[in-house]
């Protein structure tokens, strides 16, 4: 993996770092309200699928530009 990509692939593990704590903050903040924890759950699983998605195509070198 060249330095370019290992620096644009960091971004995308930084996002999968976040969702996973976005996902657990209903217990960190003991919330009660369940469509706030349904509304955290949905946004960090999005999160994670499209960082997954980005690490993937540029592990496989395809990093989206045209030329």
């Amino acid at each position: 993996m060249s330095k370019l990509q290992e620096r644009e692939t960091a971004p995308d593990v930084y996002n999968l770092f976040l969702a996973a704590v976005l996902f657990i903050s209903p217990w960190l903040f003991k919330l009660t309200n369940s469509r706030g924890k349904i509304d955290l759950w949905v946004t960090s699983a999005i999160i994670v699928v499209l960082s997954l998605a980005a690490i993937i195509a540029y592990r496989d070198g395809r990093s989206g530009s045209t030329s």
